[in-house]
């Protein structure tokens, strides 16, 4: 994945997902769990592959299966994506591209490996070797809008938490706003000491709206989404610092890589948290 898009999807994009087991493999699709009933996400090879129906159709993709070839075609707007069971190769709008592991069908369903989903359709996609989570985050089916809403209260207490919480939130955004637009740009990572420097102010500001956070009283309705910012917070500076360690040589590409998807799982489910918490207090 390349670093700008994972980037962008950890601070920009929500990714919620419930409790699960870990000794499953689960799917989160923009937040939801995928559900699979008639054949679970399985390893093969090494390769995780998941089946094909609950993700493409819930990405707003049309299926298509040939019996005869034992053909798959998944359309969407100008796209068109192929897939043959056994073959090591997809064809996205007639142009070939390989696969690790072949497509295939197990107990009545064709499964694919991630990967290929997240290069075929140009998602995100996360995976947790931990917890066995795949985050899958399509932004072309997503809403990128921020939330916004109203809360109405006769405490004071009440009102001084929220009043207090916007404004943390809004000085955050402020830094956040200016490092997306920064992380927009492919040209922005050629300088390593310029995105040090930016990387090193998003660390700043998530600290500084952690600790703002915690040091505001939040009455009980609100202890919940109080505890979801702090944690949001804390996994933005987190995955913040190791941007600036990797660009200020302070850390090896190998280790970046390493701790990059675990870190950016982590930020984009405490981000979805987050913004759930945030949706259960607006009217």
């Amino acid at each position: 994945m390349k670093l700008r898009k994972l980037l962008l999807t950890a601070v920009a994009a929500a990714a919620m997902c419930s409790a699960v087991y870990a000794q499953d493999i689960n799917v989160s699709l923009n937040g939801n769990i995928v559900s699979f009933p008639n054949q679970k996400p399985v390893v093969v090879e090494g390769r995780t592959l998941i089946p094909l129906r609950g993700v493409f159709d819930n990405m707003g993709y049309s299926i298509d299966w040939d019996g005869e070839t034992k053909t798959v075609t998944l359309a969407k707007g100008s796209d068109t994506i192929t897939i043959s069971i056994g073959q090591a190769s997809y064809t996205l709008n007639g142009t070939s591209h390989a696969i690790d592991v072949p497509a295939q069908i197990i107990n009545g369903s064709t499964m694919l490996p991630l990967r290929a989903i997240a290069d075929a359709t140009g998602a995100d996609v996360l995976w947790d070797g931990e917890t066995k989570i795949a985050t899958i985050l399509d932004k072309s089916s997503s809403s990128a809008e921020p939330i916004s809403g109203v809360v109405t209260t006769n405490s004071e207490s009440e009102a001084a938490f929220i009043n207090g919480f916007s404004s943390i939130n809004e000085t955050f955004n402020t830094t956040a706003a200016e490092f997306l637009a920064f992380a927009g740009n492919p040209d922005s990572f050629k300088d390593l000491k310029n995105v040090a420097s930016q990387s090193q102010k998003m660390y700043d500001a998530a600290n500084t709206a952690k600790d703002a956070l915690n040091a505001l009283p939040a009455p009980d309705k609100y202890a919940d989404l109080k505890a979801k910012s702090v944690d949001y917070m804390q996994g933005v500076a987190d995955l913040a610092k190791i941007m600036a360690d990797v660009a200020n040589g302070n850390m090896s590409l190998e280790e970046f890589g390493t701790k990059l998807n675990a870190i950016g799982t982590d930020v984009a489910l405490k981000e979805a948290a987050y913004q759930a918490a945030v949706k259960a207090v607006l009217n």
